[in-house]
């Protein structure tokens, strides 16, 4: 039985469980993510856009979190608005409120990676891969 996910848009229940989501507009690539769970930090892979139309998304699989690092990986985004980029500054500061740390996947040769660095993110904010962040989580 479909279940109504963000923005009103139907999805199957099995999905929502399975920790897979999205949203989509009309005539826009959806967000889309996979949660992937563990002790340690949970993993949460993007896919589609970033943008001001896509936001519940993001915020629908950082809900979905428990662990106290979230590793946030956005190799898979197409594209990213300033909304996205604020949207994760959000994400941040709501996580450190919490005493959770998060961390972003974004390949220097990925559009958010390309995205993060123009916007002025810095070098060492964006990780180049899922293991370097789960390597770092296990640190802590």
């Amino acid at each position: 039985m479909p279940r109504s996910g963000p923005a009103g848009m139907a999805q199957p229940a099995d999905e929502l469980r399975a920790g897979h989501g999205g949203v989509a507009m009309p005539g826009r690539e959806a967000l889309t993510f996979e949660l992937e769970a563990s002790e340690g930090a949970d993993v949460v892979r993007f896919g589609g856009e970033l943008d001001l139309t896509t936001l519940a998304g993001l915020d629908e699989a950082v809900g979905r979190t428990t662990a106290r690092i979230v590793i946030l990986d956005l190799t898979g985004i197409e594209f990213v608005d300033s909304a996205g980029l604020h949207a994760i500054d959000r994400v941040n500061r709501l996580l450190a409120a919490g005493r959770r740390r998060l961390l972003l996947v974004a390949p220097p040769d990925s559009r958010a990676g390309w995205t993060l660095r123009v916007a002025g993110f810095g070098d060492g904010l964006a990780l180049e891969s899922v293991e370097r962040a789960r390597a770092l989580a296990d640190d802590r």
